[in-house]
C-alpha cells in the first residue's frame, strides 16, 4: 500500500463539482450499468461491502467519493479522480504516466491501483475495504471522462464556452462534459420540491441504464472495446489503456476545433482560442452524444466486470483459508478512517 493512502494530514483545501467526473446522473447511471452485469459473486460482494439499504444504493455508492463529508474528511483525495495530461491539443494527445501522475503518485490511474489491492486485502477492516470499494465505484467512472485526462485549462475548468441562448450564462467546458450534455440527453428538469432521496435523479439514471444495456448486448455500443483490458492483476495497465482512450477524445473532438496558444501559465490560466461553435448546445452537443453514451456504456461494463473479477478473487482467497474482517459497516454516506 503506498503511502499516500493512509496519510492522514489535515490540508486545507477547497472542493468544488469542477473537481469530478461525469456529474451526479452519469455516476449514478455507471453504478446502476455495472449491477446489471454482476454475476452471483459480484452481487454478494456488493452486498457485503457495501451493504445497500431502500436510501443506499449502488448509485449512492458511486457518487460516495464526491459527497462533501468524503472531501472534507479526505481532502487529499482530491487530485485522485483526474490525470493532467501534459500534451499539445488538438495536434497531439498523449498520456505519460511517469510525468502527468505527479511523483506521489496523486492522480487516477494510482488511485484505480491502489482501491483495487485493497478490497481483498485480508490485513484491512471491514469498513476499509468498503470505502476501497466505493472509490472503484467512481473512478472506473471518473477514468473514462475525457477532461479528467488532460491539464489544458485546468482540464476545461477555465475556458467558458456558450451553453444556450447568449444571454444565458456562459458555462465551464468541463461543466458541459460533466453534466449539462447528459442531463440534455436524458431529458433532466430541475425539480421544484424538495428531493433529500434523490429519487428523480436515480429514476432517470436507471432508466438510461438499462437503455445502455440493452445496446450493449444487442453488439450495437461498447462491450469490445470495454472488455480490452479487464485484468485486476495488471490494473495500471488497464487505467492507462483506460485514460488513453479517453485523453484521445481531447484531439477528436472535445477541443478539436481551437488553436493552443502556449502551455498555461498557471492554475488559473487558459491559453486557447475557442474556435468551435458559439453555442455549444447544438451541433456540439450533437457531435457529443455518442462519445458520451460510449463513455458511459463502457465505464458500466468494464465497473461490473472489474467488481466480477474481486469477487472471484475474494472467493478463492477463502477457498484458501483466507479469512477477512467481519465487522459492521458504519452509516453509508459517511466517510470512516
Amino acid at each position: 500500500m503506498r503511502a499516500f493512502f493512509v496519510h492522514t494530514a489535515l490540508l486545507v483545501l477547497s472542493f468544488s463539482v469542477e473537481s469530478f467526473a461525469w456529474g451526479e446522473h452519469g455516476h449514478r447511471t455507471v453504478g446502476y450499468l455495472a449491477r446489471l452485469y454482476f454475476t452471483p459473486n459480484g452481487e454478494a460482494l456488493f452486498n457485503e461491502l457495501l451493504a445497500p439499504t431502500a436510501m443506499f444504493d449502488i448509485s449512492d455508492g458511486a457518487v460516495w467519493a464526491d459527497d462533501h463529508g468524503v472531501q472534507i474528511r479526505m481532502p487529499f483525495s482530491k487530485p485522485w479522480h483526474y490525470i493532467d495530461a501534459k500534451d499539445d491539443p488538438p495536434d497531439n494527445c498523449t498520456i505519460v504516466y511517469s510525468t502527468d501522475c505527479d511523483p506521489d503518485k496523486h492522480c487516477v490511474i494510482a488511485a484505480i491501483v491502489n482501491m483495487t489491492s485493497r478490497v481483498n486485502n485480508q490485513a484491512l477492516l471491514k469498513q476499509e475495504q468498503s470505502n476501497a470499494f466505493k472509490f472503484l465505484l467512481h473512478f472506473l467512472g471518473d477514468v473514462t471522462q475525457p477532461l479528467h485526462t488532460e491539464e489544458k485549462c485546468k482540464g476545461g475548468n477555465n475556458l467558458m464556452v456558450q451553453w444556450g441562448p447568449l444571454n444565458s450564462p456562459r458555462e465551464k467546458l468541463h461543466q458541459v462534459w460533466d453534466s449539462l450534455i447528459i442531463q440534455k440527453l436524458i431529458g433532466y428538469k430541475r425539480p421544484t420540491s424538495p428531493d433529500p432521496n434523490n429519487v428523480y435523479d436515480k429514476s432517470l439514471a436507471r432508466t438510461w441504464a438499462a437503455e445502455l444495456k440493452t445496446r450493449i448486448d444487442a453488439g450495437l455500443l461498447a462491450a469490445p472495446t470495454a472488455l480490452e483490458c479487464i485484468n485486476i492483476n495488471t490494473p495500471e495497465k488497464c487505467a492507462l489503456k483506460w485514460a488513453g482512450e479517453a485523453n484521445k477524445l481531447i484531439c477528436s473532438y472535445v477541443l478539436k476545433d481551437g488553436k493552443n496558444l502556449g502551455r498555461d501559465r498557471n492554475n488559473d490560466d487558459c491559453r486557447w482560442e475557442w474556435h468551435g461553435p458559439e453555442d455549444v448546445s447544438k451541433e456540439y452537443y450533437q457531435g457529443a452524444v455518442p462519445i458520451v453514451e460510449a463513455q458511459i456504456a463502457k465505464a458500466g461494463y468494464r465497473l461490473g466486470a472489474w467488481v466480477n473479477a474481486l469477487a472471484e478473487q475474494r472467493s478463492v482467497m477463502r477457498r484458501n483459508g483466507i479469512t477477512f474482517d467481519e465487522g459492521s459497516l458504519r452509516v453509508q454516506g459517511r466517510l470512516d478512517l
